[in-house]
């Protein structure tokens, strides 16, 4: 497990999403998410997201935080400076 990958389990749970939600966004298994927020102490602060809520969740592919989804088309990271350093990492495993 990345580091990433926790910070972003951390963040989406103190969002108030759900296990199964934030399995779903990281390609994870919910269990696993349940145990890493269980050992760690990640509670939700208030009652969990409406589906609706949950069906525009997007996270940056690079750093793993929630995007702002308020404009219209799909975004898939954060900065320029998360794109640009993805992409030089899909660079390298593809050598």
């Amino acid at each position: 497990m990345l580091l990433k990958d926790k910070q972003a389990i951390e963040a989406l749970r103190k969002e108030n999403y759900s296990y199964a939600c934030i399995a779903k966004t990281l390609g994870l298994s919910p269990n696993t998410v349940k145990s890493i927020c269980r050992r760690n102490g990640y509670v939700p602060k208030q009652e969990f997201k409406t589906k609706a809520e949950k069906s525009v969740l997007q996270i940056c592919k690079n750093c793993g935080r929630i995007l702002d989804c308020s404009n219209s088309h799909k975004k898939y990271f954060c900065c320029d400076a998360c794109r640009i350093e993805w992409w030089k990492n899909a660079r390298r495993k593809g050598k």
